[in-house]
């Protein structure tokens, strides 16, 4: 598994129920309530008489449901307000969905840069406004600038992990493998129990020794590397699991998927089997599980 860490527009509540008259077929009781007899009467009364009275409908006992299809494309495992349909074991329909999130089209994007650029601008020394920007540039694949600006943060905060761990997944993406795991190694020098440090490093050492292993030639020499790389992430990982299933973070599943792997690399099958197993059983639907299920059921049969 490798991936790295890093107006009030509404009707009236009246509105509402003239739509919900007109669409269910049924009319409102428009007919006033008869007033008091009364011979003599004030003008005021007079007014009110000829006054339409308000009637609050009655609505019916029961309205149709909308029919909500099952979809496995967004299914989730845990604390997502996912309903059971009754019935169907293991079926699960999606609860209505939230807005999504505001887009930001490329002017915003533009607006932001020049902002932040300005902000620099008036305040060159200010580590937190070039941290914002080369946090900008990341997000728009400008690897190039954000690398520049990072190593601008630390040089004046070297020990910044943060920026230390944004310039590794600048290299990740960039495939300057061995410089982002110089960056990671640094990271949990300085914050041994950094779960992002932690999950990256060791997926980076498990990419490795997958790589190797899968090499034609393999010798002794690159058996010896494979088991290096293998033991050193399992110690990684497994260290990031205790301590996100303790935060409970969302690093726990990716430690269980990225352990699964290692383990099958190293042919310990049990090993590889119960840790797919505790991945399953945390997001049974995750895309990784539904892709590898088929690998892992045959190691046990």
């Amino acid at each position: 598994m490798n991936q790295h860490r890093d107006g009030d527009g509404s009707r009236s509540v009246t509105a509402r129920v003239h739509v919900l008259q007109h669409r269910n077929g049924w009319e409102e009781d428009s007919s006033s309530s008869p007033s008091s007899p009364s011979s003599l009467r004030t003008p005021a009364q007079i007014r009110a008489a000829s006054t339409p009275a308000t009637q609050t409908p009655t609505l019916p006992t029961s309205l149709p449901l909308p029919q909500v299809a099952a979809s496995t494309a967004h299914m989730r495992f845990g604390k997502d307000g996912l309903l059971t349909r009754q019935g169907k074991k293991n079926t699960k329909v999606s609860p209505i969905a939230s807005p999504p999130p505001p887009v930001q089209t490329q002017e915003d994007l533009q607006r932001r840069e020049a902002s932040l650029k300005e902000l620099l601008k008036a305040n060159p020394e200010n580590s937190e406004v070039k941290y914002n920007l080369a946090n900008h540039f990341k997000q728009q694949k400008n690897f190039t600038a954000a690398k520049r600006i990072y190593l601008e943060v630390l040089e004046g905060e070297p020990d910044n992990t943060k920026t230390l761990s944004n310039l590794a997944n600048c290299h990740i993406v960039t495939g300057d493998l061995d410089e982002a795991k110089t960056l990671l190694r640094k990271v949990l020098t300085i914050d041994p129990d950094n779960v992002n440090a932690l999950c990256n490093l060791g997926n980076l050492l498990k990419r490795a020794a997958a790589a190797a292993a899968g090499a034609a030639a393999a010798g002794a020499g690159a058996a010896a590397e494979i088991e290096r790389c293998c033991e050193e992430s399992s110690e990684l990982l497994e260290r990031a699991l205790t301590l996100s299933a303790e935060q409970k973070e969302p690093a726990y599943f990716s430690s269980l998927c990225n352990l699964a792997e290692v383990k099958f690399t190293q042919g310990k099958k049990r090993a590889a089997v119960g840790y797919f197993t505790q991945a399953e059983a945390t997001n049974p639907l995750h895309p990784w599980i539904l892709k590898n299920k088929r690998i892992f059921v045959l190691l046990v049969t």
